[in-house]
């Protein structure tokens, strides 16, 4: 768009410049169309009055009268030169030449009169004519008639224009004079000498203007032809084109680093648009990752809580037979003193129904702790880690395995007083399995196990010692995995320590098995998180 107007604003610059030029060309024209027309006027006009001047006088018309051609030679030679004309000549009335003077010795003597001329002359009218010298020199013609009683003859001034045409030569614009016919008579383009008017102006350019300046007197035309100044017209569109270009090109760099920098923004706009999408891609994604490890998370978390309850209850389950002898025995003693209480308040011995009566109760607070502690084990964990007294969870532990306990009298929970991080109910599971190992490991060969706790820098550390047999190293690396046991066929399920390793990890803490020992075994729970009792 901005080419196209600079095209039109320097199309109009140069219409308008064209015209411009071709005004001034045709001033120019008219100015000095007047200029040569005054010019060729002056010229003619100081020959005009000469042969009037000559034929007017006395002598003349008696020397024609008396036909005394020796006194008209004596006098046209002072005429010639002292007029300044090119020739000077008398005619007879016939038109016969009678005496003859010009500048070129007599070569221009027609010998009789034009007869266009000699009319005009008879007719009494200053006679005008032109004509060309042998040499192509232009030359005028004036003549007036000599009277004397009648038509005597006539007297001739020639006036040579060729001086004038010599000046036209250097002007810097074509010059002619037509005639009435439109023949050129007079010219300072040389090869326009006899040619039409219509001739000249179908030689003319588009770039040409040409100016008609009226002779009136001579009936002629003179034609001032200007060319119009190309290089006038070009300058300003030129200049105009030139400017338009610059900017144009200026406009073209900051418009094409305007389109560079879209580019780039649209560029930037479609790759953050793309990382976009893949982000989105990607997020939904990680997304749907996130939801299928939490699915899976909760379904492991779901499968260890039935794991652990499972073990809970196989746990309940193997110590169903010395749970029923443990709730039996104090039933029978309740049932005991029940019935002797009954017999001694019939006797009156009310003081030995009451000792009875304290018995009974001792019994049954013993079946109200152990009830107690089943059922607050069999229930389900609830996850929530807290601050937890690890000796009360292994006392908890102790009052489950009571009954097999008694079979060792070397048993102890010895340590500091601290609190560890922890579910009270997972950790009493963790205390419960590793103690029910120990006494597995001491079925058949008495000993001694136990629960010791310690400070180990700022980890508390508990460990589960017995003296029995002890762990093959070769197989302690795969013990805490499920299904992995040392024990008989029928005895376990080899879920135990598995169910260990990751209620320790729950807590944050570690345990590990040291069959390095030289009788029995050690199993060490580290407990990163934990904190003096006595620390409020």
């Amino acid at each position: 768009m901005l080419a196209l107007l600079i095209v039109v604003l320097t199309a109009i610059g140069w219409l308008f410049d064209w015209e411009r030029a071709r005004e001034q060309a045709s001033i120019d024209a008219a100015v000095d169309g007047e200029i040569q027309a005054l010019a060729l006027t002056g010229l003619l006009d100081r020959y005009r009055a000469l042969p009037r001047l000559w034929a007017n006088d006395e002598r003349t018309a008696r020397w024609l009268r008396d036909g005394d051609t020796l006194a008209l030679k004596e006098v046209l030679p002072s005429w010639t030169y002292q007029s300044g004309a090119y020739a000077v000549g008398v005619f007879d009335a016939a038109g016969e030449v009678l005496v003859w003077r010009d500048r070129e010795a007599g070569r221009l003597c027609p010998g009789q009169l034009p007869p266009a001329l000699a009319e005009q002359v008879r007719q009494g009218s200053l006679g005008r004519y032109h004509s060309q010298g042998p040499d192509g020199r232009p030359l005028y013609w004036f003549a007036t008639g000599v009277r004397d009683a009648g038509f005597a003859g006539s007297v001739v001034a020639l006036v040579d224009m060729a001086e004038l045409q010599q000046q036209w030569v250097i002007a810097n614009h074509p010059l002619a004079v037509v005639d009435s016919e439109g023949v050129v008579v007079l010219s300072n383009e040389p090869q326009w000498d006899g040619l039409s008017q219509t001739d000249i102006l179908q030689q003319l350019t588009r770039g040409s203007v040409v100016h008609r300046q009226p002779l009136q007197v001579l009936g002629w035309t003179l034609l001032s032809i200007e060319r119009v100044d190309v290089g006038r017209v070009w300058f300003v569109p030129a200049l105009g084109l030139a400017l338009g270009v610059i900017v144009w090109l200026g406009l073209g760099r900051v418009f094409r680093r305007q389109l560079q920098i879209i580019q780039a923004e649209r560029l930037q706009m479609a790759a953050a648009l793309r990382l976009e999408r893949q982000v989105e891609r990607r997020t939904r994604a990680l997304r749907a990752e996130v939801e299928q490890r939490q699915q899976a998370q909760r379904q492991l978390e779901a499968a260890q809580a039935e794991r652990e309850q499972t073990a809970k209850l196989a746990a309940i389950g193997q110590l169903s037979t010395t749970l029923s002898h443990e709730y039996n025995q104090p039933i029978a003693t309740i049932s005991t003193y029940a019935q002797n209480g009954r017999r001694l308040l019939e006797l009156g011995r009310l003081g030995a129904v009451e000792k009875n009566l304290d018995l009974i109760v001792e019994q049954t607070q013993r079946m109200s702790m152990l009830s107690k502690t089943l059922l607050g084990f069999a229930r389900r964990s609830d996850s929530v880690l807290t601050w937890v007294d690890w000796r009360q969870c292994a006392r908890e532990a102790e009052v489950l395995l009571q009954p097999r306990l008694r079979r060792h009298s070397d048993w102890a929970v010895v340590g500091p007083p601290a609190l560890v991080k922890a579910d009270v109910i997972a950790l009493t599971q963790v205390f419960l399995n590793l103690m029910t190992n120990a006494l597995d490991a001491l079925r058949d060969t008495p000993g001694s196990l136990g629960l010791e706790g310690a400070w180990r820098g700022g980890v508390f550390e508990i460990t589960c010692w017995d003296t029995g047999a002890g762990v093959d190293p070769a197989v302690a690396e795969s013990l805490f995995e499920p299904f992995a046991t040392t024990k008989p066929m029928g005895s376990g399920l080899g879920l135990g320590l598995s169910l260990v390793n990751d209620l320790m990890h729950r807590f944050g803490g570690e345990v590990r098995c040291n069959a390095n020992t030289p009788t029995g075994s050690r199993f060490t729970l580290s407990f990163p998180h934990a904190k003096d009792a006595l620390t409020p």
